[in-house]
Formats: structure tokens, C-alpha cells, sequence
């Protein structure tokens, strides 16, 4: 009968595979190419029969077909690399494969691209869709050279401000060229560590180490200061706010070293112009500067007190100023705004005006207080009732009016006023409008006892006189009487004989009447005393 030929594996595979096919028993053997083994390997495609032959000779029938299928092998892949493929620790390089449907890295990865930082040879194969794999791509060499590493170990300050004459101590591994940034720039050659780097001043410094192979360090950073460094000066300013034709003083907090930002050297600086301002303070060779002050102008800002203004003595005013809202404003001479009073004299008055930044501005008025006239009136002394009318005089200054009873348009009518004694009143208003008045006291006198034409002569003189009057009559006069203007009796002088001398020294000038009396009748007689 027909043989069974059965396959010892997959009968698919890929190129350079292959499969063991095997016949059912027989005296010998004939494969469809050729063979005639029991058992054959193939490597090829196709589709295979076996015949076999008993012991006498006889053929059987082919036995059943076996196909066997052979799949093309990719071609090995290359690998392209997206940068140097030596670089520094650290970094790292992208490796590609050309297409295929998977892909097997020698690191074991299994993308198309690959990232190494690791040293080492790479290569890469693909796998088809049929699952055939190529043989491997073209090696790859990556490089990765050694990163080196400092640390500032410690650091020296300068022994002086402004000087170098600091220096930093180094550690680390690697071998190349040190250099340093930052208060200074600078490098050096390093073979090994520690190293000092020498001749530096105060400020801040970074350190790189590069190797030969161009690989630097991380950057390690230190700072030096110089000695002694005085704390920054703090400005004290009277105000920030500069008020409209003002100062402001600006005040360190040292009293030596200063030197302002304006160019002064002084403790501290009177600023009349807004800005900022700032100022500096060297100790030992060592400088710190301030914070800036800044100065702004206030707003500017009007007070009015109002125009000069005059009165009389005694005559009250009101003094009331004007200014922006929100201006306080104050008078000097203890004057309250709005508030009348009575000034005593001439007086210029200051209004100031202070607004919320405590900024003043002022303005004066000046009043004029007018001295009230001197006004005197020379005494009247007496009159008889049937005098006729005569104008008053003795008022001083000229101008002024006369009033009481009995006067009208400046003159005196004795008759109008009738008998006794009258104050008569003298007003005068100076240039100024300023008034004042003074008074004098009239007698209206019957004169009932006066005889003008009797033998009995009384005389007086000198009249005016000095206070020494002598007083002469053709008869004895048992007394007479002294009186003032307003009719007080001030002396009585007795046995009075044909000349007798009267002393009245001792009063006052003005005018006087003297009542005599004589043995048959009383005389009145005006003595005018005037030194």
C-alpha cells in the first residue's frame, strides 16, 4: 500500500530552515527528488511524495503530498545614530534601525530608536512579517568619556576692602582647565587636587572644570567679602514730601565716611528740589550704600488774609482768610479767623495756611490802628445873661463843632440858655475819620450886683498872670470868693484892703471867677491863670 509520510516539524519556516520528512516502513525507498531514505531533510519548497518497494520487488502507489513553503530572510539592518556617538557622562545619543515589522536591539530593547548613555558596541536585527529575522545590522560604537567634579572646599576674604587678595581651595577629580566667572574671570591648568585659586577680591565667583576630552563639571560657587564692610547706611529725612519754597534734611546714620548721591560729604544735606537720594558710607576702605530716599513735591497751594485795611483806636476788626479745602489756617497775634477783636496797635498780622502734608504758606495784612485826635477846650468861664451872642473859640484842633445849650452854628447865646451853669461840648473828626471831644463848663451869671457905673473900682493884673495876681480897690472889702469853671468854691480870702496880693500858684491854669464883695455890693471878676 501507499506510504504516510509525516513531517518532523513545521513544514513553513525561513530561508536556511528546514524539515525531516519520514515514510511509513517499506523495503526501500523512493522520493518524489530523488532520495531514497526512509527519512530526508529539506530546505527547499516544494511538494513530496514517497513511493517504497516490499521485499519482492514491488512499487506501491505515491503516498500522500507534503508542501513545504520556504520564507525569504530580511536583510540585515543599519543603524544611523542622531548625534556624536561619543559624548560625556551624562549625555546621550539616539540610535535608529531601518524598517522592518519588529526589532531586536543587542541591549535587549525592541522600538526602532534607542537611547544609550551607556558605553558599548549596539547592533540591531528585524524580524519580516512572515516572523523571519535578519542576521545583524552594522555595529555601532558608543563612546561615553568621564564628566569630571569639583566642590570649593573653603575660601579666603580679602585682607583689605578692594584689594585681591582672596582665594579659593578646590576639590574634585578629573583633570583639565579650572576657569571662573563672575566678580572676576579668570583659569588654569589643573593635574590634580586640591588646588588654590589665588589674587581675588570681594564678590561672587562660579567655577567650571573642562577636561581634555571637552567634558565639564557641574558649576560650584562661593562668595567673598571684604573685611570690615561698614552696615548700609539708613537716611532719616524730616519729610518726604517737599513743600512749595521749602527744604527737606536728609540725615545719615553715620557721622563720618558719607558721600551722598549729590556729591556732598557732609552727616547730612538740606534738599531743595524733589528726587531720589541716596547715600554711602566708606569705613577702612570698605563702601555700603542706603536704600534711596525719594522726595516728591506737595501741591502747591494759595492762602489769601485780604486787603490792608485802617480804623480808629478802639474800633473793632474781623480778620478772615481764604485757602483751598482741606488747609487749616491759623492767625498769629492770638487772632481767631472770623472772630472780631480790637487791635491796639498798628499790627501786621500773619495768616498761615497749613495743608495735609503739613506744608505752610503764608500771607500778612497789615491794619492800621489811627491814634484818636488830642482835643482840648480852653475854659469859658462866666457870662452875664444880657451878654449878647458871641462864637466859641478855644476848642483845638480848629474844625471841629460846638454843642450844648444855647449853642447854635458855633455860637453862644446867653439868653437862649438862661441862668446857671452849662457844659458845652467840642467835636472834631481828624483826616482819618477818627473822632474825639472835650468839654468846658459856661456860668450864666444876672450880674444883678454889678454896677458898672458905681465908685466902688476893683482892678486886677497882671490878667492872664502867672498865679501871682495883685488885687486893688478904692474900698475895703470885708472877703472874697475863688471859684472854678464848674463853680466849686476853691478859697475864700478876707479883709481885703486897696491893694492886696493874691497867690494862686498853687492851681492849675485855666480860668477862675473871683466874687467880691465890696460894702454895697458883689463884683465877679475873671482871673485867667496861664504859666
Amino acid at each position: 500500500s501507499a506510504p504516510t509520510i509525516t513531517a518532523g516539524g513545521p513544514t513553513t519556516f525561513c530561508s536556511g530552515g528546514s524539515v525531516t520528512l519520514t515514510s511509513t516502513a517499506g523495503s526501500s525507498y523512493m522520493w518524489s527528488n530523488g532520495a531514497t531514505t526512509q527519512s530526508i531533510t529539506v530546505s527547499t519548497a516544494g511538494t513530496y511524495t514517497c513511493q517504497v518497494s516490499n521485499a519482492s520487488g514491488c512499487q506501491s502507489a505515491a503516498s500522500n503530498a507534503l508542501s513545504v513553503t520556504v520564507n525569504p530572510t530580511p536583510s540585515a539592518p543599519t543603524i544611523t545614530a542622531g548625534g556624536p556617538t561619543t559624548f560625556c557622562a551624562g549625555g546621550s545619543v539616539t540610535l535608529t534601525s531601518t524598517a522592518g515589522s519588529s526589532y531586536t536591539w543587542s541591549n535587549g530593547a525592541s522600538t526602532q530608536s534607542i537611547t544609550v548613555s551607556t558605553a558599548g558596541t549596539y547592533t540591531c536585527q528585524v524580524t519580516n512579517a512572515s516572523g523571519c529575522q535578519s542576521t545583524a545590522s552594522n555595529a555601532i560604537s558608543v563612546t561615553v568619556n568621564p564628566t569630571p567634579s569639583i566642590t570649593v572646599a573653603s575660601s579666603t576674604n580679602p585682607s583689605a576692602c578692594t584689594t585681591n587678595t582672596g582665594s579659593v581651595s578646590i576639590t574634585g577629580s578629573g583633570t583639565g582647565t579650572l576657569s571662573w566667572t563672575g566678580a572676576a574671570t579668570g583659569s588654569m591648568s589643573v593635574s590634580g587636587f586640591p588646588v588654590s585659586v589665588p589674587n581675588l577680591g570681594a564678590g561672587a565667583y562660579t567655577f567650571t572644570l573642562t577636561s581634555a576630552l571637552g567634558c565639564s563639571s557641574a558649576t560650584s560657587s562661593t562668595s567673598l567679602t571684604d573685611p570690615g564692610a561698614p552696615t548700609p547706611p539708613v537716611i532719616t529725612a524730616s519729610s518726604l514730601i517737599l513743600c512749595q519754597g521749602g527744604t527737606i534734611t536728609l540725615a545719615s546714620s553715620y557721622s563720618t565716611g558719607n558721600t551722598w548721591s549729590e556729591g556732598s560729604t557732609t552727616p547730612s544735606i538740606t534738599v531743595a528740589s524733589a528726587g531720589t537720594y541716596s547715600v554711602s558710607v566708606t569705613q577702612a576702605g570698605c563702601t555700603s550704600t542706603s536704600n534711596p530716599v525719594t522726595i516728591t513735591n506737595s501741591p502747591s497751594f494759595i492762602v489769601d488774609a485780604g486787603l490792608d485795611t485802617s480804623l480808629c483806636e478802639g474800633e473793632s476788626i474781623t480778620l478772615t482768610g481764604s485757602a483751598p479745602g482741606g488747609v487749616t489756617l491759623v492767625w498769629d497775634n492770638g487772632v481767631s479767623d472770623g472772630v472780631s477783636f480790637i487791635p491796639t496797635a498798628s499790627t501786621t498780622y500773619t495768616l498761615t495756611g497749613t495743608d495735609g502734608n503739613s506744608c505752610q504758606q503764608t500771607d500778612q495784612i497789615v491794619v492800621t490802628v489811627n491814634s484818636i485826635p488830642t482835643v482840648s477846650f480852653s475854659p469859658l468861664g462866666m457870662v452875664c445873661d444880657y451878654n449878647p451872642v458871641f462864637t466859641l473859640v478855644g476848642g483845638s484842633p480848629a474844625g471841629g463843632t460846638y454843642s450844648g445849650t444855647g449853642v447854635s452854628g458855633g455860637m453862644f447865646n446867653p439868653a437862649v440858655a438862661g441862668l446857671g451853669t452849662f457844659v458845652i461840648t467840642y467835636d472834631y473828626t481828624d483826616g482819618m475819620g477818627c473822632s474825639a471831644s472835650a468839654q468846658s463848663t459856661i456860668v450864666v451869671d444876672p450880674c444883678l450886683s454889678i454896677d458898672e457905673t458905681a465908685s466902688e473900682t476893683i482892678q486886677l493884673y497882671p490878667n492872664p498872670s502867672t498865679g501871682i495876681v495883685l488885687l486893688t480897690t478904692t474900698v475895703a472889702c470885708p472877703k472874697a470868693e475863688l471859684f472854678d469853671e464848674a463853680g466849686r468854691l476853691l478859697k475864700t480870702i478876707t479883709n481885703l484892703y486897696t491893694e492886696t496880693t493874691l497867690d494862686l500858684s498853687t492851681f492849675s491854669n485855666g480860668q477862675y471867677v473871683l466874687r467880691v464883695q465890696t460894702p454895697s455890693s458883689t463884683k465877679n471878676l475873671k482871673i485867667v491863670i496861664n504859666r
